[in-house]
């Protein structure tokens, strides 16, 4: 059996898109002997995540808790986009440096040969349609290079709450999925639109709002079927509904999100 000691705390932080390309560019100027490796999220889910890492155990042998990966969290090993697994060659084993959970999926494990091509895997050229979405109403855009190019605004009246009880409360439910329903297929449409008038064409939807009408709008619309756009697997910040929620949205979706490893 494998011994594994994990550390007590790790950091966790959203870097902006400037924020990760200065750490990388900051890594590369160390002339440190580093030690690359990339999983996808269907690799995470299937594997050991030092096996994913590169760390290679035979069993029964002792890993100290400082070459290890065990200190990521699960909300690293679920990441819908996989990761990036920086280490250092120390000469005595491979050091765990941080981790980085990229904007987009990863689909091709080849190409990192120095720190320098981590760039192409954090700073993807995309355009991105970004949706957020509250009950009877939503911002939405066009996002590219995390600026938003383009947007507007689609609402539609849905009452909110009724009081229980009786066949008044019954119809107004019924009415209330009516209108629910009229509304999300006035914002697919609107955003069926706004992408068709896209140029380059969107490849990915990233979606904010309300949990619940995001929810019932993604299972109730065809539209990714329909036109091959992607849904990104991701969680972005809903609490924003105002103006700049949008333009917020747009940058969120080329932040990464970096794990490090804390002593305690």
């Amino acid at each position: 059996m494998t011994h594994y000691r994990p550390l007590q705390s790790v950091t966790v932080r959203n870097v902006s898109r400037q924020q990760v390309l200065a750490l990388i560019a900051e890594l590369d100027s160390d002339q440190a002997d580093f030690s690359l490796a990339t999983a996808t999220s269907a690799e995470l889910a299937s594997n050991n995540i030092n096996h994913v890492a590169g760390l290679q155990v035979t069993p029964g042998e002792f890993v100290p808790e400082h070459l290890t990966w065990d200190w990521l969290p699960n909300s690293a090993k679920s990441s819908g986009t996989g990761l990036v697994f920086i280490g250092e060659n120390t000469g005595q084993g491979i050091m765990p440096l941080m981790a980085i959970a990229p904007p987009f999926p990863i689909s091709d494990n080849s190409g990192l040969t120095d720190i320098k091509s981590i760039r192409g895997i954090v700073d993807v050229p995309a355009s991105v349609l970004v949706v957020h979405l509250h009950t009877g109403k939503a911002r939405i855009g066009i996002a590219q290079d995390a600026r938003l190019v383009g947007s507007r605004t689609v609402s539609r009246y849905v009452r909110g709450q009724h009081r229980a009880g009786g066949q008044s409360a019954n119809r107004f439910r019924r009415n209330r999925q009516e209108w629910q329903r009229k509304f999300d297929r006035k914002l697919a449409d609107a955003v069926e639109k706004i992408a068709s008038e896209s140029e380059p064409a969107p490849i990915w939807l990233a979606i904010a709002g309300d949990r619940t009408a995001t929810r019932r709008w993604l299972a109730d619309t065809d539209l990714l079927a329909r036109t091959g756009i992607e849904l990104l697997a991701r969680s972005f910040d809903s609490r924003a509904d105002d103006r700049s929620a949008l333009s917020k949205l747009a940058r969120d979706v080329w932040a990464c999100r970096v794990f490090k490893p804390s002593a305690s």
